[in-house]
């Protein structure tokens, strides 16, 4: 009898030792219902992309605003539909010139303005939307002297450039490719000045 208790009693105590180790080490499988979340951004999810999106958002309205203001303005122009550019001889100058819309604050009203490059019935033109405080105006920026409406090729590229008149100023520059396919240099800058675009000579 008396070894039976004293058995009983070694059980009990084992038991409980056990009991206490388990406790005292860390589990190796998460408790139920608790779980590990790594919090990870979507890569859309940054206030940056964000901003992109909003930007890109904003220029596509800006673009179909101009858009609708040179169709009501010039019906009969056709602008180029891809952004094919070009990229003038390293000695001359690196940048590439674009044969799509060009956006910058051309009349320096504070808005945004698209210049486009394309056909009408008569010729190749470049002709800026100009935003005019909300009243949008489609504005020739050339025209004059370029490829008769029998010849269709591309012969001109833009880009929106800073020009330096008495001050600091928002214009173009177009470069022309010849016939026998070299580019035309310097390019030809043009600033809106008095209402009208004008060709910018340096030291007027």
């Amino acid at each position: 009898m008396h070894r039976r208790l004293l058995a009983a009693s070694l059980a009990i105590a084992f038991v409980a030792c056990s009991s206490r180790s388990d406790d005292a080490q860390p589990s190796a499988q998460p408790k139920q219902g608790v779980a590990t979340v790594t919090k990870t951004t979507a890569p859309g999810d940054t206030a940056a992309a964000r901003a992109s999106v909003a930007a890109s958002v904003a220029t596509d309205s800006l673009l179909a605003r101009a858009r609708a203001a040179l169709r009501s303005a010039m019906p009969d122009f056709r602008e180029w539909t891809d952004s094919a550019a070009i990229t003038l001889p390293e000695s001359a100058d690196a940048a590439s010139f674009r044969a799509a819309e060009v956006v910058g604050d051309f009349d320096e009203d504070g808005a945004p303005d698209v210049a486009f490059i394309g056909r009408d019935s008569d010729r190749e033109r470049i002709v800026a939307v100009l935003s005019q405080h909300g009243h949008p105006s489609a504005v020739p920026v050339t025209g004059f002297g370029m490829s008769s409406a029998a010849d269709s090729t591309r012969r001109r590229w833009f880009r929106r450039a800073t020009v330096e008149a008495h001050r600091p100023r928002v214009g173009l520059e177009v470069v022309e490719r010849a016939d026998d396919g070299e580019i035309k240099l310097p390019a030809t800058r043009y600033v809106f000045v008095d209402g009208h675009f004008t060709e910018w000579i340096d030291g007027e």
